[in-house]
């Protein structure tokens, strides 16, 4: 007969070593690694106070949900990684989005986490764990329909466009292509009224989606105007593929200048190319009377706007550096319109650490999303003169191909 085996004396966890017990939490999600946490000071301290960053860079890097911070673009290089307070910031924004009880617009802290994890989208040719995950938690509960369509919109945007709170909300809604997608019909009239109004704009905001403080900075309530009236102007001449860039969170994500086709290493935003710019115009005699327009008139069914498309090559002609942006220089560029006309701008980062476009007439436009992302920019065109009379509108620029 065999004998039955002797029973071992089991090992308790306190009794291993921390390397060993790091390694058994590598294994965990960030939850159950917060929960270990309580259960001992020693824990406690091992979790939320390492002696270095390893811990939490290695727990962000086994979340296969996120994108490694490190490949993104936002930051400049070698910028210093927070692993421990932006992975608790993203996990903490994932498990409200599964959470039905989520009030989006009140939650500011969720609102930068989601507008983070956006922006350290990894580049591509790889696809973007970051924008899958939003994706299909968005889609999954429905979230952006929690935006509400009331007269408060054109009125925030207006009284209140500096708080923080606003600001990550509509640029939210422009990243989710909320305005060509939910409810457009409601909000489309006082999109009009905001965006073909000459009164907002002024040297303040440089006559473009910026806030009137003059800071520099992006009213990305401005831009979610934009994006609604482009978006229904352009559903006659538009196809599904054009209109996906409007409405597809993956058209956010970064390309390098390789990805985009770009050789000179003085593009780093990938704009030599083949683009196409849609300008979208009304009748502005019925606007442009020097006093404050009534809604009504854009609420009227007759009330057109139109659109028209024109193709343009770009390419770098210098760059200049930027105080504080050494990564990142100015780009100057010059193209050419059928071969004929002439353009030229300069692209550069905003004070917000956005990508803005300056055409030499009057025409500043805000990049939608990462370094050459598929998106393009959003922004407004005018005249060089700035007449109480004179026309306005919004245009959307996207890259063509190389």
């Amino acid at each position: 007969m065999h004998s039955l085996p002797t029973s071992r004396p089991h090992t308790q966890i306190t009794h291993l070593p921390f390397e060993v017990v790091e390694a058994i939490l590598f294994c965990c999600s960030p939850v159950t690694v917060s929960a270990f946490a309580q259960t001992c000071k020693a824990y406690r301290r091992l979790v939320y106070h390492p002696e270095d960053s390893h811990f939490w860079r290695t727990l962000f890097l086994r979340q296969a949900e996120f994108d490694d911070p490190r490949l993104s673009q936002t930051d400049p290089v070698n910028a210093k990684v927070h692993w421990d307070a932006m992975l608790q910031r993203w996990v903490a924004a994932s498990n409200k989005l599964r959470s039905a009880s989520l009030r989006v617009e009140q939650d500011q802290e969720f609102l930068y986490a989601v507008n983070e994890m956006i922006a350290h989208a990894r580049p591509s040719p790889s696809p973007s764990s970051n924008l899958q995950t939003l994706q299909r938690l968005f889609d999954g509960n429905d979230h952006m329909s929690q935006f509400e369509d009331d007269s408060s919109t054109v009125r925030n945007i207006i009284t209140s466009p500096g708080q923080t709170k606003i600001q990550l909300a509509y640029r939210l809604r422009v990243y989710f292509g909320y305005g060509a997608a939910i409810r457009v019909a409601q909000e489309r009239p006082r999109a009009r009224y905001f965006v073909y109004n000459l009164r907002h704009y002024h040297h303040r905001n440089d006559y473009g989606p910026f806030l009137p403080d003059g800071s520099g900075c992006v009213n990305w309530g401005h831009i979610f105007m934009i994006q609604l009236v482009i978006t229904m102007n352009v559903m006659s001449i538009a196809s599904p593929e054009q209109l996906g860039l409007l409405m597809n969170l993956t058209s956010l994500q970064p390309r390098s200048p390789a990805d985009c086709g770009v050789t000179d290493k003085r593009d780093w935003a990938g704009i030599t190319g083949k683009w196409q710019v849609i300008f979208c115009s009304c009748d502005h005699r019925e606007v442009a009377n020097g006093s404050e327009p009534d809604l009504a008139i854009f609420e009227d069914e007759e009330f057109e706007g139109v659109a028209r498309c024109l193709d343009f090559n770009l390419c770098v002609t210098r760059v200049e550096q930027c105080p504080g942006k050494k990564d990142r220089p100015k780009i100057h560029f010059v193209g050419e319109v059928k071969g004929i006309s002439r353009i030229a701008g300069q692209v550069y980062m905003s004070p917000d650490n956005q990508i803005r476009w300056s055409f030499v007439l009057e025409e500043p436009a805000v990049q939608i999303g990462g370094v050459g992302s598929a998106c393009g920019a959003l922004g407004t065109w005018t005249t060089i003169f700035h007449d109480v009379d004179d026309p306005v509108g919004p245009m959307w620029l996207y890259k063509h191909s190389i």
